[in-house]
């Protein structure tokens, strides 16, 4: 709008600007862009809305299913979900049972190291003296699954042992095949052990099993037939669990007459595979051990001499002396009681007793005891007499070798004496020998006649 006049410089206002009046058009085209710009900030606010609504799903398990990703990010967002069991059914028939390996055992080396497996199994092949073949496969943890071809074989290695290479025990138990091997207990090996200084009476095949299952189960007691111990010392083989330390030594309490005493017996072990020193565990050294005893001044709990030696066939200390058979009469022994020494009766009826408890040994016989002629009982007297003969004094000897002539040694002297003695008079029935014995109705000379015409 221009002004009425003129006059500017002096500071009259001349015109007015002001803003045009928009169309009719132009008023709505504006309103609409209000509008739409709104909508906009409205949808942006939802988006986020629903980003804020989607992440607080995430938080509660919402099933990624529904999310709107594809391939592998659609599984990066959701809960986590439980395994489905998904349950196979099998069924084993008889015929499957039967061809099961059915001697067949599960072994474990029973070390903290890896064994070269053809060095053990060169080991336990001389050590089982196989007969037939076998067969082994190998598993995770020093597990081994063995298969033999003779039952001889089998029974021989599950029923023997310890079975030890380069000083480790490797353990087995029977595999039916029916199992899993990690359901299969290899914690026990078969060892004797020994207690000594045990009493007699201590030492029976009862109380063997007793003392034995404070180690573990019992398998054998050494004793003999009829329950008697056969050495020195008590032998008892049992299945030693790997899981428990070594004992050195059993405490019994022996009750005697009411009285009751705790005594403790050394104990060992034949062929106990390498052990610790500190601990006792079997399976691994003191080198490997980091277990610290209390008493640091000595650590070592345990030593060397829980070993022995496995028993010899030559070491069995109960022997058996046979009675001898020989022909002859039975002896009879009496033995009397303190009151009845000069009893004649009673004498009689301990024969008779004797008789009767040992029946009459039925022994051969050459007649010569209904034979023999009863002998001479003046050849005693004649025997004495002429011993007395013999005493012949160095004077005397002297005499009767002539006068002057001295003997030069005591040898001399004797041979003197002894011709001296013989230059007497012969005993009586001494002269009769070189005649022939009679025995009976028979002489010697008529018997030995016989006998050379029998033998021609």
């Amino acid at each position: 709008m221009a002004s009425a006049g003129g006059g500017g410089e002096k500071g009259i206002i001349t015109g007015m600007i002001t803003c045009p009046k928009l169309p009719e058009g132009a008023m709505i085209l504006q309103t609409n862009q209000t509008l739409a710009l709104s909508a906009a900030v409205s949808k942006e606010d939802q988006q986020d809305k629903a980003a804020q609504e989607k992440m607080a799903d995430l938080h509660l398990g919402a099933d990624p299913q529904n999310s709107t990703k594809q391939g592998p990010m659609a599984f990066t967002e959701g809960e986590i979900h439980d395994e489905e069991e998904d349950i196979v059914e099998v069924y084993i028939d008889e015929e499957e049972i039967k061809n099961t390996d059915k001697w067949t055992v599960l072994a474990r080396f029973y070390s903290i190291r890896t064994p070269n497996q053809v060095a053990l199994f060169e080991d336990m092949s001389r050590a089982w003296r196989l007969r037939s073949d076998m067969n082994y496969k190998s598993l995770r943890d020093n597990l081994f699954i063995i298969a033999f071809s003779n039952e001889g074989d089998f029974k021989f290695v599950t029923q023997g042992g310890p079975w030890l290479h380069r000083g480790d025990a490797l353990l087995v138990a029977e595999f039916n095949g029916l199992t899993s091997p990690s359901n299969i207990p290899l914690e026990v090996v078969p060892i004797w052990i020994r207690i000594y200084d045990l009493p007699l009476v201590l030492m029976t095949k009862a109380r063997g099993e007793l003392y034995g299952s404070k180690f573990g189960r019992v398998r054998e007691v050494d004793v003999e037939a009829d329950g008697r111990n056969r050495h020195d010392f008590f032998r008892i083989r049992v299945d030693l669990p790997v899981t428990k330390p070594l004992k050195s030594k059993i405490a019994i309490k022996i009750n005697v007459h009411g009285s009751e005493e705790i005594k403790r017996f050394d104990v060992r072990y034949e062929r106990i595979p390498y052990f610790c020193f500190f601990c006792g565990f079997i399976g691994h050294s003191d080198k490997d051990c980091d277990k610290k005893g209390v008493n640091t001044a000595a650590p070592f709990r345990f030593s060397a001499e829980l070993r022995c030696s496995p028993l010899k066939p030559f070491d069995r200390k109960v022997s058996r002396v046979k009675a001898t058979n020989q022909s002859g009469a039975s002896r009879r022994l009496v033995f009397r009681g303190a009151g009845s020494a000069g009893s004649s009766s009673s004498r009689k009826a301990q024969e008779e007793q004797w008789d009767e408890a040992i029946p009459q040994r039925a022994d051969d016989h050459d007649g010569f005891e209904t034979r023999e002629k009863a002998g001479d009982v003046t050849i005693d007297e004649q025997l004495a007499h002429q011993t007395d003969k013999l005493n012949v004094s160095e004077r005397a000897v002297q005499e009767g070798i002539g006068k002057g002539k001295a003997l030069s040694s005591v040898e001399e002297k004797g041979k003197v004496g002894m011709v001296m003695a013989f230059q007497g008079e012969m005993i009586p029935a001494m002269k009769d020998l070189h005649l022939p014995a009679s025995f009976g109705e028979e002489s010697t000379e008529e018997t030995s006649s016989a006998t050379q015409e029998k033998d021609s």
